[in-house]
């Protein structure tokens, strides 16, 4: 079992035993800002999470890691400036059906015709 909070150097994925006792050292996720999803896998986790982005707003952008064995094996910011969106909070879901993840989460307008506007996103992985 695997739970993940927020602390000052990133998001802390804390593996737990049957009896609900930590078992081996934290993952940190440096960088992380906030839990949006995370989907524990028998070989580590993904998480949904909000990154430091540049953008006309200043706000942060959605990203995805995935963890295998306590390192990470890719991370994706699912928004930008080639999106013309940012994620300035998650209000969110992330889910894995087997072969891709699905995040859901609210973005704000960074150009475009949503410029300025809040909305909602659905991006595969």
């Amino acid at each position: 079992m695997r739970v993940a909070w927020p602390a000052a150097d990133g998001v802390h994925v804390t593996t737990l035993s049957g009896s609900l006792e930590r078992h081996g050292p934290d993952v940190v996720v440096p960088g992380a800002k906030e839990v949006g999803g995370l989907v524990a896998h028998d070989d580590g986790f993904a998480l949904l999470t909000r990154v430091p982005d540049s953008n006309k707003w200043g706000e942060t952008a959605a990203a995805l890691f995935r963890y295998r064995n306590g390192a990470q094996a890719f991370s994706t910011k699912l928004t930008g400036a080639a999106s013309n969106d940012t994620a300035p909070v998650l209000d969110s879901q992330l889910k894995w059906n087997g072969t891709m993840y699905g995040a859901y989460f609210v973005v704000h307008g960074a150009g475009g015709f949503a410029d300025g506007h809040y909305g909602d996103k659905l991006a595969y992985v």
